[in-house]
């Protein structure tokens, strides 16, 4: 079995957890409140700017799907504070130490690159596949959506990437599970 099938196969419970986070929901049903979308942005876009400017810069910038994500998001969030007329909220606790965690595994050595690997992996595939259908639902519902608009050939990219280079199975298994518990963490928070 390929890294990428045993990933996604030992993350399935966490993974359908976190499609039950309240704010996942809140925007499925049709009910998300501007305020709690803006929250979710913010703190998306600060883990793409660790992935975006931090990591894979030093590595695979432009060749795995995380270029240009962090603008992306920042236009989003730019038209939701002048739709709302409120300003950008700060992150709260868990993403401020997931952010944390991110920095402190940047390096240049193999494990660290397949630990950093784990995390885009979890965030771009994440944001692909459930991404499609929120992003529809929010369209629905007036709010921008920019932040959705990942490439397929980059998402394809990660998979070829995984399954060809990871050097630690066990590492980058095991950051999938940091990854995934740390947005969870995230989703779950409140104020």
């Amino acid at each position: 079995m390929k890294l990428r099938d045993r990933a996604k196969q030992s993350t399935e419970k966490i993974h359908r957890y976190v499609e039950q986070a309240p704010i996942m929901r809140a925007i499925i049903d049709g009910q998300v409140k501007g305020s709690d979308y803006l929250q979710y942005l913010v703190e998306i876009r600060d883990i793409y700017w660790i992935l975006e400017n931090r990591i894979t810069v030093t590595y695979l910038r432009d060749s795995m799907g995380v270029a240009g994500m962090t603008a992306k998001i920042q236009r989003d969030i730019e038209q939701i504070t002048k739709k709302l007329g409120v300003t950008e909220p700060q992150c709260r606790l868990p993403c401020q130490s997931y952010v944390e965690y991110l920095n402190s595994i940047v390096s240049s050595s193999d494990q660290n690159l397949t630990r950093i690997m784990a995390h885009v992996y979890v965030r771009v595939l994440a944001d692909f596949s459930g991404g499609k259908i929120l992003r529809e639902r929010l369209m629905q519902l007036g709010y921008p959506v920019e932040s959705y608009d990942i490439d397929i050939v980059a998402r394809d990219q990660i998979i070829d990437w995984i399954n060809q280079q990871a050097s630690d199975s066990v590492a980058f298994m095991g950051d999938c599970h940091i990854a995934f518990l740390s947005y969870a963490a995230i989703l779950e928070s409140r104020g």
